[in-house]
């Protein structure tokens, strides 16, 4: 069949199969660029170390060619004949920001178009009728035990750029706040000393566009040091 699409959960990029340590194909390789490119139609934000701010567009990847070696299991030179193959087929185009490298997946909506559309909800039936009491009691869990680790921390130097943290996180990786266990304090500080920010930008942007995130994953610090091992 040479028409249609081949519907693929992101789920799949997940599975052991594709957490497989391996050297990838260009298909591999592509396929992976499609899954990490932004889905959002709202651009995204991401604070560089120089404090600059890096605009992410929808169909967009902020990406070198090292991080993508390294990812791929090539060498820089086998990487960047890749992106240039794509680049001169008319697949990718590539600009720059503060010196950072963004890639721009041309065709992106044809592989992820925008659809307000729930194959597996019939249009008779309102899927937030049974959800509403728990997301409610949800939501006044996160705010009871965030008004106790205020209390806790308020003293700590860092407790101010925590808030900041989780303010970009509302901002630009949405689904990672919906999480039932957010980050608290105290894993921020290990991450923070672990991981440079905008690495830890970069897997959440991955974790806010794979779509099954809020149903497959409960703890965001868990998700988030499961996905930052996978792509050192």
């Amino acid at each position: 069949m040479e028409n249609g699409f081949l519907r693929l959960s992101r789920s799949f990029f997940d599975c052991p199969f594709w957490e497989q340590e391996r050297s990838y194909s260009m298909a591999e390789a592509w396929l992976d660029l499609l899954q990490m490119a932004r889905y959002d139609e709202k651009p995204a934000v991401k604070i560089l170390a120089s404090n600059k701010d890096l605009t992410i567009n929808r169909g967009e990847i902020h990406a070198s060619i090292r991080f993508l070696s390294s990812r791929w299991g090539w060498g820089l030179e086998r990487t960047q004949k890749f992106i240039d193959m794509c680049k001169k087929s008319g697949a990718i185009e590539r600009r720059t920001e503060h010196h950072e490298s963004i890639l721009k997946l041309c065709n992106y909506d044809k592989y992820n178009p925008l659809s307000n559309i729930n194959p597996n909800i019939s249009p008779n039936i309102n899927p937030n009728i049974n959800r509403t009491s728990a997301r409610t009691n949800n939501k006044k869990d996160k705010e009871r035990k965030k008004r106790k680790e205020r209390e806790e921390y308020v003293n700590d130097p860092d407790y101010d750029k925590f808030l900041l943290f989780l303010k970009w996180i509302d901002d630009n990786a949405p689904s990672v706040a919906q999480m039932k266990e957010p980050f608290t304090f105290q894993q921020y500080k290990a991450i923070r000393t672990e991981y440079a920010y905008d690495f830890i930008q970069s897997i959440l942007f991955d974790m806010h566009n794979w779509q099954d995130l809020l149903k497959k994953r409960v703890s965001a610090n868990l998700t988030f040091k499961k996905w930052a091992k996978k792509n050192q």
